[in-house]
């Protein structure tokens, strides 16, 4: 088993979150929103399933959020 701050998926996944709830942030930072089409906005929400599929087929340890040896 490894940490969680050591998984690829979860960081790709933070991310992703992150960078959702920052682009929501009106008037703090500019939204993509004026530059993606429908079909645009599709392929993205493909593409991080896509990542998130690539990422978990590759992985080969469980992870822990608390350290269960304390």
């Amino acid at each position: 088993m490894k940490p969680w701050y050591r998984s690829k998926t979860v960081w790709f996944n933070i991310l992703t979150v992150g960078g959702a709830a920052a682009a929501g942030l009106v008037g703090l930072i500019p939204t993509l929103q004026p530059f993606l089409t429908p079909e645009s906005y599709a392929v993205a929400m493909v593409a991080i399933g896509l990542v998130n599929v690539i990422l978990r087929s590759i992985t080969s340890d469980a992870i822990w959020v608390t350290n269960k040896d304390k």
